[in-house]
Parts: structure tokens; sequence; C-alpha cells
């Protein structure tokens, strides 16, 4: 604990910098606690782009909703009132239905090998281009990865998705996300990730999709978390946006500079998120967490049951079909 308040005071130290005048000033805002991986991540890029950018930006990171939600922060981007931020794909689909085609059956428990051949074989291509059209944000990048979710509860062990029906499960958005846990039985619970620790107290869920990375990172543990179902429902990713009006205002140059610091921290993220994930996992083991991993069979039996009502589920996101002809085969 004492290292993580020490996080928070340079954090806090950090965000309270002097500007000085026509200083150009980059605010990103994350949602994640400061031990995430993602915030990790996003404090290397600050502190490469601060020191190549010199006395001409400041670049400062507020993680924790310190700034604003995920559930609001694109809004807060198209007004110009922060600079960065690094929603996941599942806040992203009501701003474009072309992201909710991440969240499919035909992902459902697959690893992360199949995912990047999907994403790098042209489908963030397509997504980032609509998001900027429709969504009128600026998509950096490339995406960075979180990683695979799973079921995590409180008091109910899973050993299979038959034994899922009948339990609240919290999910963080995502109309695909909600529509899968009603196929599975579960009743889909909304709820933001600021609000989740007492939600848990509180005992008005049941569980929640979410990975080994973000209940280690907030101690989920200490506040129910008992039970762990290694399924891999989908892979999560964030996606760097920026505000139109602040790129819009910057020189060429700085321009350049930005996207190229950002992509010359994405493969090493990738590398990170997949470390994390793999320490968080032991993580909540060391912890007393119980970790079974979904048998193949009932992973394979499940996601043919799922992509029976794929096509439904498409008609149902408005996912347009120039899209799912780019996803990959079954």
């Amino acid at each position: 604990m004492n290292v993580l308040k020490g996080f928070l005071i340079v954090g806090c130290l950090a965000v309270a910098a002097v500007h000085a005048p026509g200083q150009i000033r980059m605010r990103i805002s994350i949602e994640n606690t400061v031990d995430h991986v993602q915030v990790r991540t996003v404090q290397l890029f600050a502190d490469a782009l601060a020191s190549r950018a010199g006395d001409r930006m400041t670049v400062e990171v507020y993680p924790e909703a310190r700034l604003f939600r995920d559930s609001d922060v694109v809004a807060a981007l198209l007004h110009g009132r922060v600079e960065m931020a690094l929603p996941g794909t599942w806040q992203l689909g009501r701003f474009d239905p072309s992201v909710g085609a991440l969240l499919l059956p035909v992902f459902f428990g697959r690893g992360p090998e199949f995912v990047h051949r999907a994403l790098d074989a042209g489908l963030t291509a397509e997504i980032d281009r609509r998001l900027q059209l429709n969504a009128g944000v600026v998509v950096l990048g490339r995406w960075i990865d979180l990683g695979a979710a799973h079921l995590f509860t409180i008091d109910r062990p899973l050993n299979s998705h038959d034994q899922v029906a009948g339990l609240r499960i919290r999910y963080a958005g995502g109309e695909a996300n909600r529509l899968r846990l009603e196929r599975l039985g579960a009743t889909p619970v909304l709820i933001p990730w600021p609000e989740i620790q007492q939600r848990l107290e509180e005992r008005t869920v049941d569980g929640m999709l979410t990975t080994f990375e973000s209940i280690a990172s907030a101690r989920l543990w200490e506040f129910g978390i008992r039970n762990v179902f290694v399924d891999s429902q989908h892979f999560s990713h964030y996606v760097p946006l920026v505000s139109p009006q602040f790129w819009a205002r910057l020189p060429d140059d700085l321009r350049a500079m930005i996207a190229d610091v950002w992509d010359e921290q994405v493969d090493a993220a990738r590398v990170a998120a997949a470390d994390a994930q793999d320490r968080a996992r032991r993580t909540l083991h060391a912890h007393g967490v119980r970790i079974h991993d979904a048998l193949p069979g009932d992973l394979e039996r499940w996601r043919a049951l799922l992509l029976a009502d794929q096509p439904s589920m498409i008609e149902a996101l408005g996912i347009d079909d120039s899209v799912v002809r780019m996803l990959p085969a079954r």
C-alpha cells in the first residue's frame, strides 16, 4: 500500500506541473488504477514524448478516472475538454457499430494469436477509418492490448458454462458482451469501473467479466472476488484517441512526433500486456483466488452455440457487411 501511495503522490505532483506561457499542454485521461499495465504503458509514452518535445509540450497522465470515465471521455475529446484518451473497444460500439465485431462469438475462447491475425489483416484499419468518420475523433495509431476477458465470481465457482445461468455478471460495456452473457443465461449488469469495488462489497452482482490484470491491479480479492473461470470470452484492446480540436491546432512536426512516439511503444506494450496478465494470474492464485480453466470441448461447444446466434447479433448491433466479411472463418 505504501508503494501505491507513492505512485499516487508522484502522479499528483506530475499533474500539478506549472506550464510555461505558450507551452502546449497534452492531458491523457485513463480510467484504470495507477498499477494497471495500461497506465504504465501510457506513462512510458508520455515520458518519451515529453523528452522528445522538450519545452514545447507538457504531457500529463491522469489515471483512475480523475478527469473522465471512459464512458464519457469520447464526448470530452470532441468538446476539447481533454486531449487524449484510451478507452477500451467495448466503450466504442455506440459511436460506430463496427467496433462490436471484436466482441462477436467468432472470437469466443480464442487465443491472442487468432485475434491478432484478424486485426492485423486489416480489421483495425477499417474500424479506425469508421471511428474517425462517424465519431469524429482522431485515432492516433495502433491499438494496445489488454488481454482476454474471463468470468470472475464471488461465491459460485464455475467449472462449466452450464453453471453461469442465473448469475448477475458485471460488464463494462459493449452490446455484444450483453448479448453473449444473456445467451449464456446470465443477467448482465452494466457498471462503470470506478464503482466496481462498492458494488462487489454490496453484493449487488455475483461476478464480473474482465481480465486478470484488471482484477489484480485493483486488488479485487479484497472486495470479494474468489473464483475465476478462464474462458477468454473476448480479447480486450485500448484505442488511442485524440481530440480533433487539439490535433488541428498542432503544427505538422508535432503531429508526426506524437504519432511516431506512440508507434514506438506499441510492440513493447503488447508484450508488457501479456506479461502483466501472466503475473496477475499468479498474484490472484497467491491470494487464494481459485482458478479453473475451461475445457477445450466446453469452449468449442459453446462457441458453436453462440455462432448460431451471430447473424442475429450482427443485425442487432448494426455491423456493416463489409466489416463482417473481414471477420475470420469459424
